[in-house]
């Protein structure tokens, strides 16, 4: 029951960041769809969730592991966040 609770506020953190400008440090990259997925700040390793790179928006270009990207969150899935990028920051 408390479990639930904290998913549900937790859940409720990743929307209330929709249209937020964050970093984001990628880590990694899923080579079926083409997104990058990574962390920002406020995300702590296997308990905070990722935020995805839309593959949509990031086209062409030529990030790698380790790259800062400056994003803008366009949807929260889960406690997991979505963000088109701005600028490529490295």
């Amino acid at each position: 029951m408390l479990a639930d609770l904290v998913m549900e506020v937790m859940e409720d953190r990743a929307t209330d960041r929709v249209g937020e400008e964050l970093t984001v440090l990628l880590e990694a990259r899923d080579e079926e769809d083409g997104s990058w997925v990574g962390r920002a700040a406020h995300q702590g390793p296997e308990v905070d969730g990722v935020t995805t790179l839309d593959p949509a928006a990031v086209g062409d270009a030529h990030y790698a592991v380790g790259d800062f990207v400056r994003a803008r969150v366009t949807d929260a899935e889960g406690i997991d966040l979505v963000a088109r990028p701005l600028e490529e920051v490295r």
